[in-house]
């Protein structure tokens, strides 16, 4: 799937859900994430890639740079790991450290988290 599909994907299932999104710029700025997310004062940013696609170095900095200022802050590769991050707040789970790992920033521990749970019902999303 094409990293534009998952990010319309995953947007069509966020205004479904009573998330308030727009794609996010920043003039000037480069690297910052494709989509900002918000609902009931939860504020999300994602970085989509398709699963063999790699956040760049500046896209990764400011992934850091939000994280460290408490912003919740991904790169998505799946249409099921959107749905997953903006259904669930990770950061109830995780210490500071696995918050700003090198493997979570990459969204390689939001693939684990989600391969727990394919006993649920995801064809809609193909």
């Amino acid at each position: 799937m094409t990293e534009r599909r998952i990010e319309h994907k995953v947007c069509d299932w966020a205004q479904k859900n009573g998330w308030y999104q727009r794609k996010f710029s920043s003039p000037n700025h480069r690297g910052v994430p494709d989509r900002v997310f918000v609902k009931h004062g939860r504020v999300v940013f994602v970085e989509f890639k398709t699963v063999k696609g790699r956040a760049t170095p500046l896209q990764l900095r400011e992934i850091r740079l939000l994280r460290a200022h408490g912003v919740e802050a991904y790169v998505c590769r799946t249409v099921e790991q959107g749905i997953e991050i903006l259904s669930n707040d990770p950061r109830e789970q995780m210490t500071d450290e696995q918050w700003l790992s090198d493997e979570w920033l990459q969204g390689t521990d939001v693939m684990k988290m989600i391969e727990t749970k394919r006993g649920e019902e995801w064809d809609w999303l193909e």
